[in-house]
């Protein structure tokens, strides 16, 4: 596991803690290619808990993946501090506040996702104890972020470098240090794996399925992908 330091301040995270605008703008690019990638993930949850549940995703942005985990049966709320964000009024229920404060129901989601957010957390432990908490028995947790093990930080990719080893990501963390933390929480990790999330917008249809695919299945399983995930249960 990795930290940034001296740890930087909130207002460093200006897409977490402010305004996401500028994010948003500067992930436009890759939108098609992580559709693909957020279909996956509902379908991957769905296998799971054999039906759609109610959904919580925390650092939900523009609902990108509520809205296709909604259109694939979900019920589905959000979580988002950014400030400017009009998800909300498309009737999807957000909580517009830092996961430190928010206040979830409890023993109520069947399945919590966190895409890319835990390591823009001081304290990456609260992420998950919100999302215990908010859980049913046996919930499904999704916890994806970049992986510093990979082949790219490795070798100091300047794309890699500049997008992940930066102000507002505070920790980083490679598949085992991921696993100790669900551990020491008491949360049952199903699976782990790293991949090219990125990738995904290059080329179309059997082509971008080929490259990914190919990618996924070599440099992704030896653990060396850019992308780290893991799914995990709450204990009953």
């Amino acid at each position: 596991m990795a930290h940034i330091r001296p740890l930087p301040s909130e207002g460093d995270d200006s897409h977490q803690s402010t305004d996401a605008g500028a994010y948003a703008s500067a992930m436009d690019p890759l939108r098609e290619g992580f559709r693909y990638h957020h279909r996956r993930l509902a379908d991957l949850l769905i296998r799971h808990l054999k039906k759609p549940g109610r959904l919580l995703e925390v650092g939900c942005n523009r609902g990108e993946f509520l809205r296709v985990a909604q259109s694939m049966g979900f019920e589905v709320t959000g979580v988002e501090p950014a400030r400017g964000l009009a998800i909300g009024s498309e009737g999807i229920p957000i909580f517009n506040e830092p996961i430190e404060r928010v206040r979830l129901p409890q023993n109520h989601f069947d399945a919590a996702v966190a895409i890319q957010v835990i390591e823009h957390l001081r304290d990456p432990s609260v992420l998950l104890e919100q999302m215990l908490k908010s859980l049913k028995p046996g919930g499904l947790i999704y916890i994806e972020t970049p992986n510093y093990g990979s082949l790219a930080r490795r070798w100091g990719s300047p794309r890699f470098m500049n997008l992940n080893v930066a102000p507002g990501h505070w920790h980083l963390f490679n598949r085992k240090s991921l696993r100790f933390l669900l551990e020491r929480h008491g949360v049952k990790p199903l699976r782990g794996w790293t991949f090219y999330k990125a990738l995904s917008v290059y080329g179309k249809g059997l082509f971008r399925i080929a490259l990914v695919g190919g990618l996924n299945r070599t440099l992704g399983m030896w653990g060396l992908a850019n992308t780290l995930a893991v799914l995990a249960q709450k204990r009953s």
